[in-house]
């Protein structure tokens, strides 16, 4: 079975900080966090794929695509994150710069909790006895 990744999850969790993507909001310890939307998809981005590194125009392209912008709008995105998350370019927790290179999502993810499979026919929680087993 392949490793889950944040991409598996509704909500990526980097205490204290929770990433729900589904109501697209950033929350610390369960308070909303205000983020542009564009700003909240680079954190998006970002943290769908810790630890790699990638490049100002990677980001352009995955965000904004093809609306012409310049490479300013990821720094003042990261900027944007850097003060939503308490963080320091100095001292990197969740974002490290490299530079002239790009960022990477260096902040350790919360374990996701494990979905319960579910039997197809009977729509159950499977357990060790399947629903075709007498009651």
């Amino acid at each position: 079975m392949p490793t889950p990744t944040a991409a598996d999850s509704a909500i990526i969790a980097f205490p204290p900080f929770q990433l729900d993507l589904r109501a697209g909001q950033l929350t610390r310890d369960g308070a909303p966090l205000r983020l542009r939307p564009k700003t909240f998809a680079v954190l998006h981005h970002l943290a769908e794929r810790p630890g790699e590194l990638l490049s100002k125009q990677a980001l352009l392209d995955a965000i904004w695509g093809d609306v012409a912008v310049s490479e300013d709008v990821v720094r003042v995105s990261i900027g944007e994150l850097r003060a939503a998350l308490g963080d320091e370019r100095a001292r990197p927790r969740f974002i490290q710069t490299v530079d002239r290179r790009g960022y990477r999502f260096v902040a350790r993810l919360a374990p996701r909790p494990r979905r319960r499979r579910r039997h197809r026919r009977c729509r159950i929680a499977h357990r060790s006895r399947c629903c075709r087993s007498p009651t």
